[in-house]
């Protein structure tokens, strides 16, 4: 492989540096636009991995990162003027995560995706098409790259997907579903009102980040990251998710949904057998059940419509803590579950 990219991340300045030394507007908008500032360690910890492995040239995987909050408070402005810039360029990358683009090859030209988009969240199979494509993103360093009139090869992409979105419910649903596999590989963070754009007149932006981004990197480059932000060689740091975005997330994924139903029919079952302590059987049989129960069945019908969708509702459920949900030993061909019943 013939590497002729000409992406070149910023040089640090030389010397050592503080924090906010020779770099005093972005310190502060960093300081006084996380919410709560608790998080600026994750957040900074992400991406000291991601600049430091590329300055010593061996660029390492690392989670996607959402960037939530209201309209106008630099969320895009992070992504891609900070981030993009320190590396060395980003690339819109909606049309290829979002809307399944199959021409490609400009993203692989940089490290950095940007996503500035809630159009993910339309349909349920939008919704999962992004999900597929983030985990493959982050999980996955071989990726399908395909120039418009040449035919599509495969190439090695360890870069950062960085999505803005704003903070209300319906916009947060742009957020792959918080279930199963895919909290370790994203990070949730929150922007809050700050003022900063006050302080700078806006064509003075440029010259300020020509300035001040070499010294934010020198800082970057010096940095300990503290002990418990650091995570395994995977990912370099451990993921940080925001409650609230975590909360509305998971509120809006069907397993959720669906978790209630299960909830609603498990409570009923448990007054009806007092004595019992956990509900077995396969998904057909629950399907089953759920249609025989009067005030679950209808919604049920809309909700799951086979046994094979309750056995992935099932399946989904049985990965997440706390769930109550097992997957037992496979009986003639049939997938049994065990499912915990509510204390009386």
């Amino acid at each position: 492989m013939l590497n002729i990219s000409r992406t070149k991340i910023i040089k640090p300045a030389e010397g050592k540096h503080e924090w906010s030394q020779d770099f005093p507007w972005l310190a502060k908008f960093l300081d006084t636009a996380l919410e709560p500032h608790e998080s600026l360690p994750y957040l900074m910890g992400w991406l000291k991995h991601f600049y430091c492995s590329a300055l010593r040239g061996n660029l390492m995987p690392g989670q996607a990162v959402f960037v939530a909050g209201d309209v106008g408070i630099g969320k895009t402005f992070f992504g891609t003027e900070i981030v993009a810039r320190l590396m060395g360029g980003g690339a819109n990358a909606s049309d290829y995560l979002v809307h399944g683009a199959q021409f490609n090859a400009e993203l692989f030209e940089v490290a950095v995706w940007n996503v500035d988009d809630a159009s993910s969240a339309d349909s349920a199979e939008a919704h999962r098409h992004y999900s597929r494509m983030i985990k493959q993103g982050v999980a996955n360093t071989r990726h399908a790259y395909h120039r418009k009139f040449m035919d599509q090869i495969t190439l090695d992409w360890r870069g950062r997907i960085i999505q803005t979105l704003n903070d209300d419910p319906e916009s947060v649903q742009a957020v792959p579903h918080t279930d199963g596999s895919i909290l370790d590989k994203i990070s949730l963070f929150k922007f809050k009102a700050h003022g900063m754009f006050d302080s700078i007149k806006r064509a003075d932006i440029p010259a300020m980040l020509v300035t001040e981004l070499p010294h934010f990197a020198a800082w970057l480059r010096d940095w300990e990251i503290p002990a418990h932000v650091v995570g395994d060689e995977r990912y370099g740091v451990k993921s940080y998710h925001h409650p609230m975005l975590l909360a509305e997330s998971k509120a809006s994924s069907r397993v959720h949904s669906f978790r209630e139903f299960l909830d609603e029919f498990l409570t009923q079952y448990k007054a009806d057998h007092p004595e019992e302590t956990h509900w077995k059987g396969s998904a057909m049989k629950l399907l089953l059940a759920f249609q025989n129960d009067a005030k679950l069945s209808v919604s049920m019908r809309m909700f799951i419509p086979n046994s094979q969708a309750l056995g992935r509702m099932l399946a989904s459920l049985s990965v997440l803590k706390g769930s109550r949900v097992k997957r037992l030993l496979l009986l003639d061909g049939i997938t049994q579950w065990q499912i915990g019943l509510p204390e009386s």
